[in-house]
């Protein structure tokens, strides 16, 4: 029998964003050994001051017990969150170190695309930027570190908005994880590239974790797609939460995605916007 049958681990898919984490996530949760936090994301562990700091439940208000207390199978031999922006919350690693058996997973993806992913996931996906926003504009703002300017684009969201004026720094992967490489054993950490994960290479994740393996269902992908009709997909994001059973929103989403869902192709200025973004990681 393994020793990750009989012992009990906390397991955080924990970055980056716009990297398929949400999809692993889900995948993951899929496997008999592993329990799932039940809002897939805790934001348990975010730094007090953000935005995305869990109001409900986080470690300031509530304390390590109240995280374990999240989880309650026996079964289990992970307890699975998948809190993307974990990988940033730098103050929080001595924080994360005392829940004692812990692994991290970091899935890393070319940095110019993922921005891009994250300008277009925020534009489309959640409608908070404004139309006339180009991903040159963004571009030029975010290597211009103009925070302010990116805010005043946005529609609605103030949390989306702080991650999509920081995305720049986000995207220097090994400023923030040699910090956890301070503290956790290389047998602890994972870093898995988003180029593998899609095409079903996990890079020997299930070796890592010491459980067996499982096939990877890649239509659940959480994927950046454009939008025809931009009002009303801002109308229906601000009221969607009032739908009360997520089988329901499930089912509506599905059939309004049908008709209003398109497909993001990248301009001739986009391509040159990525490729001089390219230009400047290669040069870091």
């Amino acid at each position: 029998m393994k020793e990750s049958d009989t012992l009990q681990s906390y397991l955080f898919i924990a970055g980056a964003p716009r990297c398929g984490t949400t999809f692993l996530t889900r995948q993951l949760a899929r496997h008999p050994k592993i329990e799932l936090n039940a809002q897939v994301a805790s934001y348990f562990f975010m730094e007090k001051s953000h935005p995305l700091l869990n109001p409900v439940c986080n470690f300031y208000k509530d304390g390590l017990d109240a995280y374990k207390g999240l989880f309650d199978s026996k079964d289990a031999s992970y307890f699975l969150d998948g809190t993307d922006h974990l990988m940033y919350q730098l103050d929080m690693i001595p924080v994360v170190r005392k829940l004692g058996r812990v692994k991290l997973v970091f899935v890393l993806r070319d940095p110019s695309e993922r921005i891009f992913s994250s300008f277009s996931y925020t534009k489309n996906n959640l409608g908070n930027l404004k139309k006339e926003v180009s991903f040159l504009d963004y571009a030029d703002a975010l290597l211009h570190d103009e925070k302010e300017k990116i805010a005043s684009w946005f529609v609605s969201e103030e949390k989306s908005g702080y991650v999509l004026a920081r995305e720049f720094e986000y995207s220097h992967y090994e400023k923030y994880l040699r910090e956890w490489r301070a503290v956790f054993d290389k047998e602890e950490m994972l870093e898995l590239k988003y180029e593998s994960l899609v095409n079903g290479d996990l890079g020997g994740l299930f070796s890592f974790l010491g459980i067996n393996e499982i096939e990877l269902n890649q239509n659940d992908k959480n994927e950046s797609y454009g939008i025809r009709n931009r009002g009303l997909h801002r109308l229906l994001m601000k009221y969607a939460r009032w739908i009360p059973f997520q089988s329901m929103k499930n089912i509506l989403k599905k059939i309004y995605l049908g008709f209003q869902k398109d497909k993001i192709e990248k301009t001739k200025e986009d391509l040159q916007v990525l490729d001089r973004l390219k230009t400047y990681f290669n040069r870091v």
